[in-house]
């Protein structure tokens, strides 16, 4: 990879400050959010059922010392064009939550991932259920691809797991969503010395890796679906590159920020505690969500 370039940003633009305001869908002024661009909590069955599909997937990559594959939707919805999807698989050597507050401290970020040139949480959409925000990506080129744009909406979900940890503690995964909305161009309009590109699909997943009695917390295993429109001119074999080494680059990039995190005394705890955009999953949809996994299963 190539190391990080300068790049000549406006302080303003990496410390502005989410808007924690919510909203109030009775002015006209203010932007309306239709269930279509925020999300549900279903949306992460929609995820484990394309997880679960391995008979549209190819394997394109696989390290099997760092235990990492990398898949190409070939058949059905997702396997053309711009909206091709890519699903890949890891693992990372820390604790769950650990992963999970690296992941989503916009503000930390950028002093670890390679790509970060800033990661802004514009609002916070607390009327949606789950709640939502409205977050800003702008990522590193590499080569000959320029510097990248992301206006987007996102949510964390956490679900309780039915076995426990290996100290007796409860265990539980995150699902990350995010997805572009292409109607705030107004509102966030992109940045000059960007190329605002397209997220069709993005869901992760993170839980603990199993062991023979439950979960540990020693090592934390990921599972990702995304498709994205990088727009402007990319050549196609830096985009085939680039996808099919991301599980590689996600992977290390973590483990570089989890490191840090824990150099700087950074707690998960206390920050999850604080995370604006994070779900409990509710008794009911948890109802909903098991029994959905329960016939993925059986068809299997």
């Amino acid at each position: 990879l190539l190391p990080k370039k300068k790049l000549l940003i406006k302080e303003e633009i990496r410390t502005k400050k989410p808007n924690n305001k919510k909203m109030d869908t009775n002015k006209d002024e203010n932007t309306t959010y239709s269930a279509k661009n925020t999300f549900k909590y279903e949306d992460i069955i929609d995820f484990e059922s394309e997880l679960k599909n391995d008979d549209d997937y190819k394997m394109v990559f696989e390290n099997k010392e760092k235990k990492l594959k990398m898949f190409h939707k070939t058949e059905g919805e997702g396997s053309e064009g711009i909206k091709k999807r890519h699903k890949f698989y890891g693992y990372i050597d820390e604790d769950i939550d650990l992963v999970y507050a690296t992941m989503r401290d916009s503000k930390f970020r950028t002093t670890w991932d390679t790509r970060a040139l800033a990661n802004i949480l514009e609002e916070v959409i607390e009327t949606a259920n789950p709640v939502c925000g409205i977050q800003t990506m702008r990522k590193l080129g590499q080569y000959v691809v320029s510097n990248r744009e992301f206006l987007s909406m996102t949510t964390s979900i956490q679900v309780p797991l039915n076995l426990k940890f290996e100290d007796g503690d409860a265990a539980h995964s995150y699902y990350f969503l995010t997805k572009s909305i292409d109607d705030l161009d107004d509102k966030y309009p992109p940045h000059a010395d960007f190329v605002r590109g397209f997220i069709h699909y993005f869901k992760l997943k993170i839980e603990p890796a199993r062991v023979k009695k439950g979960f540990t917390k020693a090592t934390t295993k990921f599972s990702g679906v995304i498709a994205i429109d990088m727009a402007g001119w990319v050549p196609t074999y830096a985009y085939n590159w680039g996808v099919t080494y991301l599980p590689q680059e996600y992977q290390e990039n973590i483990m570089k920020g989890c490191a840090a995190r824990k150099e700087d005394n950074r707690t998960a705890e206390e920050w999850i505690k604080q995370d604006p955009l994070l779900n409990i999953m509710p008794v009911e949809e948890l109802k909903k969500f098991r029994a959905a996994k329960r016939k993925m299963k059986k068809k299997k």
